[in-house]
């Protein structure tokens, strides 16, 4: 259900996009609704896990194979081919309605580049959302923090010192996304969309060894 109402609203800002002349016929048109769809891949990365500790079932998954972090990677895993799944989605129907609706609109080589940074930067966040629901074990405080996280976090913009304006606003998730979708750098600490995806999967990478950690020490 979650998944069915991201595709419609994507579909639904992609169509605004692609029929407004006030839109240039660029190739990230396509990636344009990406902050938006942020809280899709959050809930279902969350739930992938609190739904087991709301419904009492983890300990059943924990005794069913007492190795912790083999059921770990099963959950990351089926999450990020979800994750995977529904951003390729995303895409497509983003790409299929700009190139019937858009004149003009032809994607060259390096729109797959941003295409398949859209992914990578969704199914991250479904990890990280994953991890987060390991480490509060809550569906409303993972999902909490997981706003704060991509949206909240951005209020250090207006913080009126200049090493969180300048230095610490590069390196907020919705800044980092951004400059790894068009390449465009906000900054001179992150200069390319390499580097910005780097430490964007860096911070899901933390994530999850922090999870891991904390499912095989922890009591269910």
């Amino acid at each position: 259900m979650t998944a069915a109402i991201g595709i419609i609203l994507y579909g639904l800002i992609m169509w605004m996009l692609a029929s407004s002349e006030y839109v240039e016929a660029d190739p990230l048109v396509v990636t344009a609704g990406w902050p938006s769809m942020t809280i899709f891949f959050i809930v279902i990365g969350t739930v992938a896990v609190t739904s087991e500790y709301s419904h009492n079932t983890m300990r059943t998954t924990v005794l069913a194979d007492p190795r912790r972090g083999r059921s770990f990677t099963a959950k990351l895993t089926a999450v990020t081919i979800v994750s995977l799944l529904l951003s390729a989605t995303l895409i497509a129907i983003g790409y299929t309605l700009t190139r019937i609706l858009k004149d003009g609109f032809n994607p060259g080589g390096e729109a797959i580049a941003a295409y398949s940074i859209f992914c990578i930067i969704m199914v991250s966040i479904g990890v990280l959302s994953t991890a987060m629901g390991y480490l509060v074990r809550s569906t409303a405080g993972a999902i909490s923090i997981m706003i704060g996280f991509m949206y909240l976090i951005d209020l250090v913009q207006i913080i009126p010192q200049e090493f969180f304006r300048k230095t610490v606003s590069q390196l907020i998730p919705s800044a980092l996304g951004s400059v790894a979708i068009s390449d465009q750098p906000l900054g001179d600490l992150i200069t390319g969309r390499w580097v910005a995806l780097a430490i964007f999967v860096g911070y899901a990478v933390v994530g999850v060894v922090g999870a891991l950690t904390a499912f095989k020490k922890r009591d269910i």
